[in-house]
């Protein structure tokens, strides 16, 4: 039987705990809070922390993800803006445990469901008009598999390419509501990105020369790598902080090792955009020369020994065979698009089309004529405009250096498909919405906003 000692100790221990979620407790972003809420921090505190710091030590993932999916939610309940700043790390750190990869990456899309009903239930959450863009959005990528142009076989399609994009722009959507510090979240993406490089470099192995790792073909991890990359090394640059390039180092030695051209041109392009933005505005017009200049010398072939440093020589045999296939499939996606653009063939479908009509089963390489050919140009529409509200304000500090890393981003897109992969497209989605979110033009008409 307890002794009325330990009843006191324990009643006495509750009671702090209730104290010290009270002194935890912050402004909702809306300034809100409902009845639900205010039970969370003492259920965080006081049940959840002990019962999953258990679990981990345990050393069971599977039952340790499913009690994250429970405690992601209640312990963001009066902080909604960790939402983001947790999710990065989780997702860039995903594939480096591939017996959890699968489940966590479905943990963290749980997650965010279940975060998303308990803050509308709790009054914490209040929708912007630009959510209006997110749902359409999410509208033509379910419509894209209910209501295909083409109706091929059902085992054809990727449901986990629309759930994964589902997920993003659910992210997204939260951190137009409650966006996590730009600061925050900039130091969290570029040390996961940096610990994630340095694990790929240490891990990973070279196949044609070229580094790959974590499951993922040179250019997927390349472009896993632009916006740590760009997220360091732009810190560094605004906070005038030379720690950053630690962060930044691995990130730039790993993304050389692939020898995506894709990614290093992205990351040219970011570093460009943070430095108009930044340096006086008599010296930008010099900037847009150079970066001009440099572009025309690129087309001409002038630049050609960039290749042996940048490329590490890789034949021009093998790049005139990629641009070939790439250019083959772009104009077979393009003819589909005019085809059928308003509906698309469903999303995740040109993969099995071109098989069937090309002879070859090979994505876009581009993930805006990926959105046109399988969503219809309305689903292109959609994320351009979301894109457009992000990137359109001009940004400094750390502000600054998520707008141009989100830039880089949005420019690796023309050479890959990973808008659709959770894992390296994560820390973009919630960049997109902060930046939306502090950028004013979340109050932008939408549709179906009134």
């Amino acid at each position: 039987m307890s002794s009325p000692a330990a009843w006191r100790g324990a009643w006495g221990l509750w009671g702090s705990t209730g104290r010290l979620a009270d002194r935890v407790r912050p402004t909702y972003p809306n300034g809100r809070g409902g009845g639900l809420a205010r039970l969370a921090a003492p259920l965080a505190i006081g049940l959840v922390v002990p019962a999953l710091t258990f679990l981990i030590l345990r050393h069971e993932p599977l039952v340790a993800v499913s009690a994250f999916t429970l405690a992601v939610p209640v312990l963001t309940m009066t902080r909604p803006q960790w939402i983001g700043t947790l999710a990065v790390p989780i997702l860039l750190l995903a594939p480096v445990l591939p017996t959890v990869r699968e489940p966590l990456l479905r943990g963290v899309a749980l997650a965010a469901a279940i975060a998303i009903g308990m803050h509308l239930a709790g009054g914490t959450l209040a929708l912007r008009p630009a959510h209006g863009w997110i749902a359409a959005f999410a509208v033509t990528v379910v419509l894209s598999l209910m209501l295909p142009a083409l109706h091929l076989p059902t085992k054809t399609y990727r449901f986990s390419d629309a759930a994964y994009l589902l997920v993003g722009l659910a992210l997204a959507g939260l951190a137009i509501t409650a966006p996590p510090p730009p600061g925050q979240l900039a130091v969290a993406v570029a040390g996961s990105g940096a610990l994630v490089a340095g694990y790929v470099l240490y891990a990973g192995h070279l196949a044609g020369g070229r580094l790959v790792g974590l499951g993922l073909n040179p250019n997927y991890l390349g472009s896993l790598l632009v916006v740590p990359l760009l997220t360091g090394a732009g810190l560094a640059w605004s906070r005038r902080q030379a720690r950053w390039l630690l962060a930044a180092a691995p990130c730039l030695a790993a993304l050389a090792a692939t020898k995506s051209r894709g990614a290093l041109v992205a990351v040219a392009a970011g570093a460009l955009l943070l430095l108009i933005s930044t340096v006086r505005r008599r010296h930008r017009p010099w900037l847009i020369a150079l970066g001009a200049v440099g572009t025309v010398l690129a087309l001409l072939g002038a630049l050609s020994w960039l290749d042996d440093i940048a490329l590490g020589g890789r034949s021009s045999a093998e790049l005139d065979r990629n641009n070939s296939i790439r250019a083959h499939i772009a104009l077979v996606a393009l003819r589909v698009a005019a085809h059928h653009p308003l509906r698309g063939i469903g999303y995740g479908m040109f993969p099995p089309y071109a098989a069937r009509n090309a002879g070859i089963y090979l994505n876009t390489h581009n993930d805006y004529l990926r959105l046109a050919v399988e969503g219809g140009l309305a689903m292109l529409i959609t994320f351009t405009v979301l894109l457009w509200l992000a990137l359109r304000p001009p940004h400094r500090g750390d502000l600054g250096v998520l707008r141009a890393a989100v830039f880089a981003y949005a420019v690796s897109l023309v050479f890959a498909n990973t808008l659709a992969n959770l894992a390296i497209t994560g820390a973009f989605w919630v960049a997109l919405g902060c930046l939306i979110a502090r950028s004013g033009r979340a109050r932008t008409p939408a549709p179906g906003t009134g």
